[in-house]
């Protein structure tokens, strides 16, 4: 009950004191309501002004159409104003739902737009597929444009004979020679009309010329392969022959759809007249023929479709048939076909190159380049499947190929070359990259991977490459995933230099350095890639924290895990701090902010999960974090890339924590490990506290004396707040018990602890508030001051009557005691009539009014609890005492007069 008394007491005296405040700020809130008042008065008189602005004047009056019921009484001003307004009313009215109308039509208009097809097709934001644009176009205009009847007519001829065949095959009994015969002839036929033509009717004679060289090519390739009538000498033969013809004829010609259509019925041919499979030697050998033709007429011209036509029909046909057919006993065989043709293609990709206009010199056509080794590396895979190391060979064989063609167009291509050196230099790498994977395990990949990624990097950004840079970023992305399995697989004695840690590492540092090489990227970057700067930083910093943890909790002895873990993290911050500050990498001016907010939760995690927060090697890691902390912040007030607001947050943060880490630490100390007793583990933590304080108010050094305000203001609150709590707590509950020392008042431990706290609140409220907050804000801190000292006092007498005359120190015995209500009556008069009489000597007229209020508490509590037993000796003296002291208290110490008394007495006097 006696905590509740001093509670009350308390809100009475802040009441009282905080009366002058509220007095002023009462008589602020009546002017501005007064302002208030005036301001409506004139907007009132204004609106009356601009409502006599409406009435119509005479002239206006005249246009007014009398009342029908009424026409010889002229119509009043206001009966018009009346009607005007119902006019317009009704006018306004008319045009709102006019509008309305409108607007309701207008989504129905945009609905019906919105469906038309051709609107919505040529929208900005209609996705398209580029890629699938110009085949269609394409294919468009081969069936509209020109001689479109003579077109379809040769497909549909070259589709026929080979349906022909087949079905004399099967069904005429005619001599194979004669049939063959008979299809060469047509061919042949339309072979020779359609050059015949060639100077009159070009488009026509070039069609019949394809459809004759298509269906020659069928004519051999069965002869050959169908029915054995040729040998495989005398075939091949042939078909160079026409594969030479037709090439010369397209050439001469400049005719493009002809290559394309001898080109198209020579890939068919196999395929529209086989049975039943054959050899795929002869197969392959009739498709390197063929080949053979596209390159040579890509000697002579740069006719892509060609190229590409070619290309899709030799691989798409081989793949087919490795699906369908291939057995280990063709890997001879299919290999160096496979070889073969890979070679066409890339030959075939230099020489379109060097045949390019010279507005388009350097153009690469990618999907030779890029395709060539994509799909042949794939069926080699297929082939190499058996074999132990297979692919990794044929990986390097391929990265010595493009390297070897990276020196050759470099040294005797020139600037037509340039764009398809960096190509081939790409994928180089890229094979020496699959090397590494395909003969070593997970770890190395990654290792090598990331290191070659960063080189990669560094020569796309001094070349300017877009996509030399966006290749190395996809290759450390690949090395990390590759590497995640193998990351928590750490099997190795070695601590530190094993493949595991050392592949992380690497990943890591290859992350940190493309985030860097980024920020320093010039505007010639496009944004998508540079903005992935932050991103590579936190892939390399997650990589590095990751795989060192990893590490640790792997091979630290268990009492040095904690430990170890915060050294790294603080290795870890002072590495980027000091590549922030050399490098100028202003991408890690956070790093002190991620590493307060780590440092909160390692906190939280010290606190909860360990007996003490330095244990577990804390002793060494915690310093080492904290080290590393202010390092950070002192780095920061040299380069400024922090705003202010955040620094001074930052080492407001790092004081606290410094307080709660090491204030729970001699908490533990005192409780624990030197087992003290009773009050001791109480005061156990206030002297740093204490001492913290004090050096952020008077502390000449870095960092308090440059950011002084933040240390003694925000760094310093929540010890000020601990403070107060902590000696409320102490005043109610602590008895004061330090066993083996006897109590005595005042000098006890708890109570000089208690003195030097308040009289450390005392100088920084002085200090803090003299300059800053005005006197009102120091009238309210000396306040609180008072009341802390009152109540320490009560606490003061209560724990001696404990001591001395042995009354349990619990509420309810204390409450119970006649001896300590006498007491704490006649100590709160003392108390109140001290202060009233320094109060009224100093002119202090709220301090007074607040001591008078304790007494007057103090009377209600002898009459309302004391009186319960009028008849006990303490009860009598603490009327007495009390009595006695009122009137003292009355004689010595009249009330201080206000300021307004003051002025009173100023005027009147003589």
């Amino acid at each position: 009950m006696a905590f509740w008394l001093l509670v009350a007491l308390l809100a009475a005296v802040f009441a009282l004191i905080s009366n002058r405040d509220l007095a002023r700020r009462l008589n602020t809130a009546e002017q501005r309501l007064r302002a208030v008042e005036q301001k409506v008065a004139a907007e009132h008189r204004a609106d009356s002004a601009s409502l006599r602005e409406y009435e119509l004047p005479p002239s206006a009056r005249k246009g007014l159409s009398p009342e029908p019921s009424r026409p010889s009484q002229p119509a009043s001003p206001t009966s018009a104003v009346a009607k005007a307004s119902i006019t317009s009313s009704s006018t306004t009215s008319a045009e709102s739902a006019q509008a309305q109308a409108d607007n309701w039509r207008a989504p129905v208009a945009a609905r019906s737009h919105t469906s038309d097809w051709s609107r919505v097709t040529s929208g900005a934001g209609t996705p398209t597929l580029d890629w699938l644009s110009p085949v269609m176009e394409r294919i468009k205009r081969y069936f509209t444009e020109g001689n479109v009847i003579v077109r379809v007519g040769v497909i549909v001829l070259f589709f026929g004979v080979a349906f022909l065949l087949r079905y004399a095959q099967q069904q005429v009994a005619v001599p194979m020679q004669m049939k063959l015969s008979a299809v060469g002839a047509l061919g042949a036929a339309l072979l020779a009309v359609g050059w015949h033509l060639r100077h009159s009717r070009r488009a026509y004679a070039l069609i019949l010329q394809g459809g004759g060289v298509g269906i020659l090519y069928i004519t051999v390739f069965a002869a050959l392969r169908l029915f054995d009538l040729l040998s495989p000498t005398v075939g091949f033969g042939l078909l160079l022959v026409m594969v030479a013809l037709a090439a010369a004829a397209a050439v001469l010609q400049n005719a493009r759809s002809l290559a394309v259509m001898a080109v198209t019925g020579g890939f068919l041919a196999p395929i529209l007249t086989a049975t039943e499979p054959g050899s795929h030697i002869v197969l392959f050998s009739y498709y390197a023929v063929l080949n053979l033709g596209i390159l040579a007429i890509a000697w002579a011209k740069s006719w892509r479709e060609l190229n590409v036509l070619g290309f899709l029909f030799t691989f798409v046909i081989g793949t087919v048939w490795g699906v369908l057919s291939y057995s280990a006993v063709h890997v001879l065989s299919a290999q160096a076909f496979l070889i073969l043709f890979f070679l066409f293609y890339v030959l075939i990709a230099l020489l379109f190159a060097r045949r390019q206009p010279v507005e388009l010199k350097g153009y690469v056509d990618g999907t030779l380049v890029f395709g060539t080794p994509l799909v042949g590396f794939g069926l080699q895979a297929g082939l190499m499947q058996p074999y132990d190391f297979g692919l990794a060979w044929s990986a390097l064989v391929l990265g010595g190929f493009y390297t070897g063609l990276v020196w050759l167009c470099r040294r005797y291509g020139g600037s037509a070359y340039r764009l398809l050196s960096e190509a081939f230099l790409a994928l180089a790498v890229v094979f020496f990259s699959l090397t590494i994977p395909f003969a070593l395990e997970g770890e190395w990949i990654a290792l090598a991977w990331a290191l070659e990624g960063a080189a990669i990097l560094w020569v796309s950004l001094k070349q300017k490459r877009q996509m030399g840079v966006a290749f190395a970023l996809l290759l450390q992305l690949g090395a990390g995933l590759l590497f995640l399995p193998d990351l928590w697989l750490r099997s190795s004695a070695w601590p530190g230099v094993n493949a595991v840690f050392l592949g992380g590492a690497f990943v890591a540092l290859a992350g940190l350095y493309s985030s860097y090489a980024l920020t320093r990227a010039g505007d010639w970057l496009i944004p998508s890639l540079r903005s992935l700067a932050p991103v590579m930083l936190l892939w390399g910093l997650g990589w590095w924290l990751t795989n060192g943890v990893l590490e640790l909790v792997e091979f630290a002895p268990s009492g040095y895990r904690w430990g170890s873990l915060l050294c790294l993290f603080a290795v870890t911050a002072a590495a980027l701090g000091a590549a922030e500050a050399k490098l100028n990498w202003q991408q890690l001016r956070y790093t002190p902010v991620v590493l307060f907010g780590l440092m909160v939760l390692l906190s939280i995690a010290s606190i909860q999960g360990f007996e003490h927060p330095l244990s577990d090697f804390g002793l060494v890691g915690w310093p080492a974090l904290f080290a590393a902390l202010y390092g950070l912040l002192y780095l920061q007030d040299k380069i400024h890339h922090l705003p202010a607001k955040v620094l001074a947050t930052l080492h407001a943060g790092a004081w606290w924590l410094v307080a709660l880490i090491f204030g729970v630490e001699f908490y533990w100390l005192v409780e624990s490990r030197y087992e003290l007793g009773g009050s001791w583990p109480v005061v156990a933590q206030v002297p740093l506290l204490l001492a913290m304080l004090w050096i952020a108010l008077k502390g000449g050094a870095w960092p308090w004396r440059p950011h002084r305000p933040t240390y003694t203001t925000l760094g310093s609150w929540p010890i000020v707040g601990f403070f107060v709590l902590w000696s409320l707590f102490v005043s109610t509950s602590s008895s004061g018990d330090f066993s083996p020392l006897p109590y005595l008042p005042t000098i006890n431990p708890l109570d000089i602890t208690q003195i030097l706290v308040l009289l450390t609140l005392a100088y920084w409220v002085q200090d803090g508030y003299r300059d800053s907050s005005g006197p009102v804000a120091l009238f309210h801190g000396h306040a609180l001051l008072g009341a802390l000292t009152f109540v320490w006092l009560t606490a003061v007498l209560l724990r001696t009557l404990h001591h001395w005359a042995e009354i349990d120190y619990h509420w309810t015995t204390l409450w119970d005691s006649h001896l300590v209500q006498a007491a704490v009556s006649v100590f709160w008069t003392l108390v109140g009539l001290v202060t009233m009489y320094f109060a009224a000597r100093f002119k202090a007229r709220p301090v007074w009014i607040a001591a008078a209020t304790l007494l007057g508490l103090t009377v209600a509590k002898l009459f309302l609890l004391d009186m319960r037993d009028n008849d006990t000796l303490e009860t009598i003296v603490a009327f007495l005492a009390v009595g006695i002291l009122l009137l003292v208290v009355g004689y010595l110490s009249p009330m201080p007069p206000g300021k307004a008394s003051d002025a009173l007495e100023a005027k009147v006097a003589p």
